[in-house]
């Protein structure tokens, strides 16, 4: 699995989650509801703010989905917002990042300077527009909504071909809240596993429980639907974290990563005293006279663990006592005759 540098971020297989606030549309189509969205997400601990760069008349058909084509309208931020959303992210230490949805927007970013590109789920199959993205050589971060494994190879395999190894897959369910049980967390170690790549979770449930979870499952990246309001009108405002909810996620997910560790299955260095304590070693239950050979019914084995583990009976019992010893106390080696 390689490693992917966005921004001052590196992600890897040790690095810390990235969480991003996914602000979407959610600023309105106001500049200054998309700034207040900024200072608000980095303070409540996000590294990364997500916006959509739209151009509705390059991805809509307004004859059949003209309500779609209305809000994307409405909710489209100009270059020049996008520009100052930049400079805000610039300012406030948080990472700028945009969705594209048509090579136009992807040109655009990067004459911008942004350090990654974000590709929609229901861009998945857009083939030309990945190859156009993917040539910029800069990082994809790729939601997997709607698709199955083979639709996200052919994607994969798309981006790499065009010479673009650096790609973040991210589980989702497009569905808007999705319910629990379609979440099918699994996925994540599924796509880890059949593509070797940086994995993570797009997340449209309610609340935050969902993205905590993932992060245990695997996920390198969260990106969670982030608002000032829940009760502001608009798509997505409902299944949204406002700022203090969103603080609360990212709270649990920092405290979660302290509880990983390493992998290593050791005891560790704060069980020490427990290891003498609470553990058991054979104390002499009767008088045993030296020469007499030791069986079960002549050991206890009692806290704390002064005498020899219980785990190397096989090596105490049918041996011979090399001295007298005395009931209560702890059995060593040295009472043994070799």
């Amino acid at each position: 699995m390689n490693n992917i540098k966005i921004g001052n971020y590196e992600i890897n297989n040790d690095s810390q989650i990235l969480i991003i606030a996914e602000a979407g549309i959610n600023h309105q189509g106001n500049i200054k509801t998309a700034l207040k969205l900024v200072k608000a997400a980095k303070k409540s601990g996000a590294d990364v703010i997500k916006f959509q760069t739209l151009n509705p008349d390059a991805t809509v058909d307004k004859k059949l989905l003209p309500k779609t084509y209305k809000l994307y309208k409405k909710y489209q931020l100009s270059k020049k917002d996008h520009k100052e959303l930049l400079n805000a992210c610039l300012s406030e230490d948080i990472l700028f990042i945009s969705t594209v949805y048509e090579e136009g927007g992807a040109d655009f970013l990067e004459s911008m300077g942004v350090t990654s590109f974000k590709v929609s789920s229901y861009d998945l199959t857009n083939i030309p527009l990945l190859v156009h993205v993917a040539k910029k050589r800069l990082p994809i971060i790729l939601s997997t909504g709607l698709s199955n494994i083979v639709e996200i190879e052919k994607a994969v395999s798309a981006i790499k071909n065009a010479g673009n190894d650096s790609i973040i897959l991210l589980h989702c369910v497009s569905y808007y809240p999705a319910p629990i049980e379609s979440i099918n967390l699994n996925a994540i170690e599924t796509l880890k596993n059949s593509f070797n790549l940086i994995t993570g979770y797009s997340d449209h449930t309610m609340g935050y429980l969902v993205p905590i979870i993932a992060v245990a499952k695997g996920a390198k990246v969260i990106e969670k639907h982030f608002t000032l309001d829940n009760k502001l009108d608009g798509p997505d405002h409902k299944l949204s974290l406002n700022p203090e909810a969103f603080k609360k996620m990212v709270g649990n997910i920092r405290l979660e990563e302290k509880t990983f560790g390493n992998g290593e299955k050791i005891a560790q260095e704060i069980e020490n005293n427990e290891v003498f304590w609470g553990r058991k070693g054979y104390y002499v239950k009767k008088n045993i006279k030296k020469g007499e050979e030791i069986t079960f019914d002549k050991l206890i084995a009692l806290k704390p663990a002064r005498g020899i583990s219980p785990q190397y009976y096989r090596w105490i019992i049918g041996k011979k006592a090399s001295k007298y010893l005395k009931a209560s106390n702890p059995l060593k080696w040295d009472d043994l005759i070799a």
